[in-house]
């Protein structure tokens, strides 16, 4: 008698059956953070059908021995994407996602769509499957893709059990998801781009945080939930506040949100909890934890503050800017600190030296991101970008910080060479005279003399462009500027990110605001081989490793992914 059973599950799962139903186990070797860049490693466990059935129904004709197949129904993955030919087919080029049938890399990549289950020689009632390489080499991930879920099935030909007699469940619902019949593996991480693992790792380091921060906020959290009060440690920063040789970490570590239809009106006490904590926290490591003592605190009286760690006074240490997001709620309750206003100016947190901070704060609110050098003085001035009001007609606009407030210290027209606000906007000692310049890209659409439409391949033209200082001050006049490079891209709808990444400038190495070198070009083999192909004595200035051992440090995912030529070119370099 020949029998089918069919269902479907999810990686690693593991069944408990009621009633007149049996027990199936089917489990992922690594049952919690099932990764894509682990061994894909399945076992299925007849174990408990044994209990019930008598192995001439379970295994049917075929003695002590099934044929259990794992059928992948679909493989679902998406790459973000700034590519026109990738990105045409979507509707106005809005959508920068690209969408990928990682079925059909299995496929291309072992010539079937199933995997077979063999029997294990120590238990007749057990199967597994070992992929040979990582779940990422599989199915042939690469970097910058997104791997988001395969959907199963499993099959046990010429078996004497009918499908009704089973139910499968899951002790996984992080890796496996159970779904009318089939089962969905879900990797956590998704990608195989280096930061995810960075920031797996973080999760498993023991520490004292939370509880710490719970004790801390004791005085503001509501135990009936009034409104929404936020503990989550928000905008990180860890850096060297009092000059101990030790990094503290500085967070916002409370906020709150109403929101405009919160129509309630608060009383007194639930309006002094309108603010934003911020604090400064000593770590020292005991064993393999992290122990948290809380050094420095204050409530500040904003709403969602963002935190950002600079030096303001030029003085080699860290002061604290902080840029308060808008009041969400009604008038009714919205605090007296706000006067008239749903804005709060930034405050400033000057450092002493030592971790203590004095508290001041501008007459505006603006990106602390702008603060910057315009001419090598004690002080940071305001220099960004802005359009007239017709969206058109790009300037740089540099103030100067006049007792805490901010006068027009020049505005630059650069209408005649760029369409769109000016990015990237950030100091660098080009030239090595001890200096800060101005480093900046702008851009230009070329619509071929047509009006604009959104279904035309419409180009891009950037030019990355510096201004020397004269004398230690920065005038970002035409004739004093000059184009670095260029280079032309597809323009498309909604592309609001910055194109530019220094990857190293004459060796330097910096650390606070512009990261020299990039931080994360080892581990990119789009950044390693054509900089390769330019450079082939490159060292990286921190690491001290030359780029062809960067480059055969990469994974071989990460290598296959990249033209045989240039693998051509390092092996015969070599």
């Amino acid at each position: 008698m020949r029998n089918f059973a069919k269902f479907f599950t999810c990686v690693i799962l593991l069944m408990t059956f009621t009633n007149s139903y049996s027990q199936i186990k089917i489990d992922l070797k690594k049952q919690t953070k099932f990764s894509i860049k682990d061994t894909l490693e399945i076992q299925v466990d007849l174990t408990e059908l044994s209990e019930t059935f008598s192995d001439e129904e379970i295994f049917g004709n075929n003695g002590n021995e099934l044929e259990i197949i794992l059928e992948l129904n679909k493989a679902t993955g998406r790459k973000i994407t700034q590519n026109y030919e990738e990105s045409k087919n979507q509707d106005n080029y809005q959508i920068k996602e690209v969408y990928i049938d990682f079925k059909e890399r299995l496929i291309n990549n072992i010539g079937s769509s199933t995997l077979k289950l063999i029997k294990k020689s120590s238990n007749k009632y057990i199967y597994y499957y070992k992929s040979p390489s990582s779940t990422a080499e599989l199915f042939q991930v690469q970097s910058p893709e997104y791997f988001e879920e395969t959907s199963w099935s499993i099959s046990f030909n010429n078996s004497g059990v009918n499908s009704d007699n089973f139910y499968i469940q899951t002790s996984d619902s992080e890796s496996i998801n159970l779904k009318d019949g089939e089962f969905d593996i879900m990797p956590f991480d998704q990608t195989v781009a280096p930061y995810n693992q960075l920031m797996y790792y973080s999760e498993n380091v023991k520490n004292n945080l939370t509880e710490l921060i719970n004790d801390i906020n004791k005085d503001l959290i509501y135990d009936d939930q009034r409104f929404y009060q936020g503990q989550t440690p928000r905008f990180l920063q860890y850096k060297d506040f009092d000059n101990d040789g030790e990094t503290e970490l500085l967070a916002r570590i409370y906020d709150y949100v109403l929101g405009y239809e919160y129509d309630r009106i608060l009383s007194n006490d639930e309006k002094d909890r309108l603010v934003s904590r911020i604090a400064l926290f000593e770590k020292e490591n005991v064993n393999d934890s992290i122990v948290y003592s809380l050094k420095w605190k204050y409530d500040e009286k904003s709403e969602g503050t963002e935190v950002h760690a600079i030096d303001l006074d030029n003085d080699n240490d860290f002061d604290i800017i902080t840029k308060p997001d808008v009041f969400h709620g009604t008038v009714i309750n919205r605090p007296k600190y706000y006067n008239d206003s749903f804005h709060r100016p930034n405050s400033l947190y000057i450092n002493d030296g030592n971790g203590g901070f004095t508290v001041d704060s501008l007459s505006v609110n603006i990106n602390p991101n702008n603060l910057l050098q315009a001419d090598n003085d004690d002080l940071l001035e305001l220099i960004y970008s802005d359009l007239d009001i017709t969206g058109k007609n790009p300037k740089l606009i540099i103030k100067e910080n006049v007792n805490s407030e901010y006068i027009s210290d020049g505005v630059y027209d650069f209408s005649s060479l760029y369409d769109e606000t000016i990015g990237g906007i950030r100091n660098i000692d080009f030239n090595n005279d001890g200096n800060q310049d101005l480093l900046f890209f702008g851009s230009s659409t070329d619509y071929n003399g047509e009006p604009y439409d959104s279904t035309q391949d419409d180009i891009r033209k950037y030019s990355l462009s510096v201004s020397l200082s004269k004398n230690g001050k920065i005038k970002p006049e035409l004739d004093n500027i000059s184009v670095v490079s260029t280079f032309e891209t597809p323009f498309m709808i909604g592309w609001e990110g910055d194109p530019i990444d220094i990857i190293d400038f004459k060796g330097l190495v910096l650390k606070d605001g512009l990261n020299l070198p990039h931080k994360m070009m080892h581990h990119r083999n789009f950044v390693l081989f054509p900089l390769f192909e330019i450079e082939k004595n490159w060292v990286h200035p921190l690491l001290k490793t030359n780029i062809k051992d960067l480059i055969l440090s990469l994974s071989n995912s990460e290598i296959r992914s990249i033209k045989q030529i240039w693998i051509n070119a390092i092996i015969e370099y070599a």
